[in-house]
């Protein structure tokens, strides 16, 4: 049997900048980053825990150090142009509800 997993251990994830900017973005719409209430939020029975939903906070703050688009003027028209490009990639998928 393998150790668990410890704080210490690190796991490696690659996006591409459109990757990043996509999930950048609805992460800062999930957590309502910046803003009082989230446009779009998550009903608390998609999560388990709040370790869940801390994991989710402090991958938004990693992406937010490391992108410039959020701080753009023109930040919006990146966003739609990303998920336009990953929509071409991906075709129409779908997730489960939560309920």
């Amino acid at each position: 049997m393998s150790a668990l997993p410890s704080p210490d251990d690190r796991a490696v994830i690659h996006l591409n900048a459109v990757e990043a900017l996509v999930l950048y973005d609805l992460l800062a719409r999930w957590t309502a980053h910046g803003s009082e209430r989230p446009p779009h939020p998550v009903p608390p029975e998609c999560f388990e825990s709040s370790g869940e939903v801390g994991v989710l906070v402090r991958l938004l703050g990693r992406l937010e150090s490391q992108l410039v688009s959020p701080f753009a003027d023109n930040y919006f028209e990146f966003v739609d142009n990303a998920r336009k490009t990953l929509e071409e990639q991906v075709g129409d998928m779908k997730l489960l509800s939560c309920d």
